[in-house]
């Protein structure tokens, strides 16, 4: 069997991909601007090459002998492009299955333009005539360590999202149905939500957070327009800010929804909220606490 090309290598579930690339039969090629970044605790890991979506003649290189390739781009104004270079020279180059990361609520009607992004790319790969498969996953746990700073300082987060029940997920499960996908050829033409195995409300994840984490949690409800000003004031782009303060009205209407995709796809249930904070404990610890 050919070889997996992951591209978006160093991001949230391309750095999952690559810690779990030692238990997964497929061989795996890493993509990355600077491949010096890719990195294992044991270690730089083997197959890696040099790429840029923005430069489609320096992407033949990355191809040799790759059979699958993952899609892992950013939504953003270039994501069309990006996507279209990619599945372009994927398929000068005679692979066979692409495997696309989008999300949950990707749609030409969705509120967020990022996921309106999404749903551009995902027609792409519906009309390129390769075999694909689409997972789209839900509000990841890991959106928390973006947030965790201000946990250890004020014991608190703020999130516009006061009302809905997100059944968030871990980018390892997302990790993990990746190769799974990659191992298993009759997986074609298929799209699947990916879900945490349950539905909490931001008060919820505050409760969850308070008895790992031994002290008192607060979720402090912000409005969309309160959030989108405090993006713009760290410096994001319109489009960027807009986009992740529009995208809870589509994690809204997905309120208390739970998807058993992952459960299929690996045979083990996506893990939960409360193992996703022992696992990263020390960085919701007060500053002045001792690791545990």
């Amino acid at each position: 069997m050919g070889k997996l090309l992951v591209t978006g290598a160093t991001g949230t579930i391309g750095t999952e991909i690559v810690r779990l690339a030692d238990e997964c039969p497929v061989s795996l090629r890493f993509m990355a601007r600077d491949p010096a970044q890719l990195q294992v605790a044991d270690g730089s890991i083997a197959e890696t090459c040099q790429g840029d979506y923005a430069n489609p003649q320096g992407l033949a290189g990355c191809f040799e002998d790759v059979e699958q390739l993952l899609m892992l781009t950013k939504p953003g104004p270039d994501q069309q492009e990006f996507d279209r270079n990619l599945i372009d020279a994927a398929k000068q180059s005679g692979v066979t299955r692409l495997i696309k990361i989008s999300a949950l609520g990707a749609s030409v009607a969705a509120a967020s333009e990022l996921n309106r992004y999404q749903s551009a790319g995902e027609d792409l790969l519906a009309r390129s005539g390769m075999e694909y498969v689409i997972l789209r996953p839900q509000f990841f746990m890991q959106n928390f360590l973006a947030v965790s700073r201000l946990i250890q300082k004020k014991s608190l987060f703020s999130f516009p999202a006061a009302a809905s029940k997100v059944a968030m997920i871990d980018a390892r499960d997302i990790a993990a149905c990746v190769l799974q996908i990659a191992s298993d050829r009759g997986v074609r033409n298929r799209i699947f939500q990916l879900t945490g195995p349950e539905a909490l409300s931001m008060a919820d994840a505050a409760g969850v957070m308070s008895d790992v984490v031994g002290r008192s949690i607060t979720f402090v409800p912000v409005e969309s327009d309160q959030y989108l000003e405090k993006l713009l004031a760290v410096g994001l782009p319109e489009w960027q800010a807009s986009g992740l303060t529009d995208i809870y009205q589509d994690i809204a209407q997905y309120d208390g929804y739970c998807s058993a995709a992952v459960g299929s796809l690996t045979g083990q249930q996506a893990d939960s909220f409360e193992n996703f904070l022992h696992r990263h404990m020390n960085q919701f610890q007060l500053l002045d606490q001792p690791a545990a």
